[in-house]
């Protein structure tokens, strides 16, 4: 085992935030990690910074956090692995306002919000009447 393995594996798990893997790259086992916590409640506390390092490291990267980070920019790789690290800060929260108006509005002007609050492109204008003679202009006859 070797002598810097503690040191090694703290700065593998900030920056990848995977404990097995972690282990591995500092030359230990999963388990030898596991009892060197139990055994120094010191080291399990550094373990712990580490972890949030990682986590923090997942919002706050300057690489772009989510998107650079996890799978070539699957974000959802990303809140996924947050909330496994950290699910009391990742969850959802969804707010909702239900609200009554009230008002008089003419027919007119209340199709015009509505378009305008749905996107929809309002009803096509009367098309003007033509004067005599600019017919012409819109339907030319045919060249041949």
């Amino acid at each position: 085992m070797p002598d810097d393995w503690p040191t090694r594996f703290l700065e593998h798990y900030s920056e990848h935030g995977t404990r097995w893997r972690s282990a591995k790259a500092a030359g230990i086992s999963h388990d030898t990690l596991e009892r060197a916590e139990r055994a120094d409640p010191q080291f399990a506390a550094r373990v712990e910074e580490a972890r949030r390092l990682f986590v923090e490291s997942l919002e706050s990267d300057p690489a772009g956090g989510f998107l650079q980070k996890f799978r070539r920019g699957d974000v959802v790789a990303g809140i996924v692995l947050a909330k496994r690290h950290d699910p009391t800060h990742y969850i959802e929260r969804n707010l909702t306002i239900t609200a009554h108006f009230t008002t008089e509005l003419p027919a007119a002007d209340g199709k015009a919000l509505l378009a305008a609050m749905f996107g929809q492109q309002g009803a096509p204008s009367p098309q003007r009447q033509l004067e005599a003679g600019s017919a012409d202009v819109l339907n030319p006859p045919d060249p041949s």
